[in-house]
């Protein structure tokens, strides 16, 4: 399964995007996470755009507290057994990747510029040496933490 989560919803839909060209690469599910609000507007715009299942967690606090988004996809992650994890490349989404890496104790790949598949392995190339390079990274664990 692979997941996508990002509090910004134009970044969302770019990681839809790419999140459902590698779902079905690899004959997978596509779902995503809403966290904050019971918005069923938005899950139904997600799933017109290409998600099979979105989860709505509401939270106590209005404001994002990162213990308590990172467990609530902790558990979304682990209660579907997803192998790719896509998250939003900004301030809340390098916040909380490193942090479920973590718990999960699998890698995370941060700020990736591409992301794609040889085989059934994904690679994701990333902007390094002050963008004088550009570096080719692949996963030795699942899931894969992308952002």
């Amino acid at each position: 399964m692979v997941l996508v989560y990002s509090d910004n919803k134009k970044l969302g839909f770019e990681l839809l995007n790419k999140g459902r060209e590698l779902a079905d690469m690899l004959n997978k599910t596509l779902v995503s996470v809403i966290i904050g609000k019971d918005d069923e507007k938005d899950a139904e715009e997600y799933i017109y755009h290409g998600v099979d299942k979105v989860y709505i967690a509401e939270t106590e606090h209005q404001e994002f507290k990162v213990e308590e988004y990172t467990e609530i996809l902790i558990n979304v992650i682990q209660e579907n057994n997803c192998e790719v994890v896509l998250i939003g490349s900004n301030k809340r989404g390098k916040e909380l990747a490193p942090r479920l890496a973590a718990k999960l104790k699998t890698g995370c790949i941060t700020d990736s510029t591409n992301i794609y598949l040889q085989g059934n392995i994904l690679f994701a190339e990333r902007v390094v040496y002050s963008g004088n390079a550009v570096a080719v990274e692949q996963f030795n664990s699942k899931p894969q933490i992308i952002t």
